[in-house]
């Protein structure tokens, strides 16, 4: 066997199963808040045992990432820039930053009590998530 099938085929392999031996999957799906697309933020998948996915949501509210096989409960973050605000007469970027303010509503962002969860199956998985 060649060095190069070697290292071409734990590549493939390693994206297969993801980081630390869990197996994963590739989602895709679009997120949308009051019936209009979510223009910006990500979408993370947490697994129950603990490793997770992340992508990134792109302007037409559309994301694609790759989640560990199984129950995973979801968070959806998408929120204004974070922004700099001066501390005691000093220049802002002396201050602390504030979170940029979101544009759904903060629950979402909580894995734990916004109550979206998907079954992550082998193969290609379709996700869409319909914010209210």
């Amino acid at each position: 066997m060649s060095k190069r099938f070697l290292v071409l085929w734990c590549l493939a392999a390693g994206a297969a199963v993801g980081c630390g031996g869990q197996p994963t999957a590739k989602v895709s799906g679009q997120v949308t808040y009051q019936g209009k697309p979510v223009t910006s933020g990500r979408v993370v998948f947490l697994h129950e045992s603990g490793p997770s996915g992340f992508g990134k949501i792109e302007p037409d509210g559309r994301y694609t990432l790759r989640a560990p096989l199984g129950n995973n409960r979801i968070s959806i973050e998408s929120r204004e820039p974070d922004y700099q605000i001066a501390s005691g007469g000093k220049p802002a970027k002396d201050g602390f930053t504030m979170l940029g303010k979101s544009h759904i509503p903060e629950i979402y962002t909580n894995h734990m009590l916004n109550g979206l969860t998907f079954d992550v199956k082998p193969g290609e998985n379709k996700a869409d998530f319909e914010l209210k």
